[in-house]
């Protein structure tokens, strides 16, 4: 079985000093409900083309820019998360989606909505000879916890992700 929940958060700088590797075995991953967020709704984003990423970027940026003293290197791989989510979506998921970023405790949570909901995510091979491949490996390693749902009565699927912002659950509650 594919682990796509993972245990405690790993500090932000092992996980961007680690090096992105396969998970074995390869193949569908199994559905894992979205926990509920249990803070605000910071943004919701529509996007229906790849050249609409840039504007996902600069508008999670200026969320973000609350002044909550996070550091660079969180926001990046909150971005990093996002963008890979959003992308595949566009590329795998019928053409458009909707990003949704909350807060919940000390991480962010990231749900990405597409139009595929027969489509189950799926960690491919490295060697397969294609480009790519590697989005499902980048949230193994960046999010304390992932997963996915089918919603087939609106032909959906939500594909999230938990990211560390870097604070512990008493300095959000400040």
């Amino acid at each position: 079985m594919v682990p796509t929940r993972h245990s405690g958060a790993r500090p932000i700088e092992d996980v961007l000093r680690q090096e992105v590797q396969m998970v074995e075995p390869y193949g569908p991953c199994p559905p894992v409900p979205c926990p509920e967020a249990v803070g605000p709704v910071l943004g919701s984003w529509p996007l229906t083309q790849p050249g609409e990423l840039a504007g996902l970027r600069h508008s999670v940026t200026e969320v973000l820019d609350d002044g909550a003293g996070r550091s660079a290197r969180e926001e990046q791989l909150l971005l990093l998360v996002m963008c890979e989510l959003a992308t595949n979506a566009l590329r795998h998921g019928a053409g458009a989606g909707v990003v949704t970023l909350s807060q919940h405790g000390p991480s962010w949570l990231v749900d990405v909505r597409d139009r595929a909901c027969d489509e189950t995510p799926a960690h491919r091979p490295t060697d397969d000879g294609r480009a790519g491949g590697h989005g499902l490996r980048i949230l193994d390693r960046a999010t304390t916890e992932w997963g996915w749902y089918p919603e087939p009565g609106r032909g959906a699927k939500h594909v999230w992700a938990l990211v560390p912002t870097g604070r512990s659950e008493a300095e959000d509650h400040r």
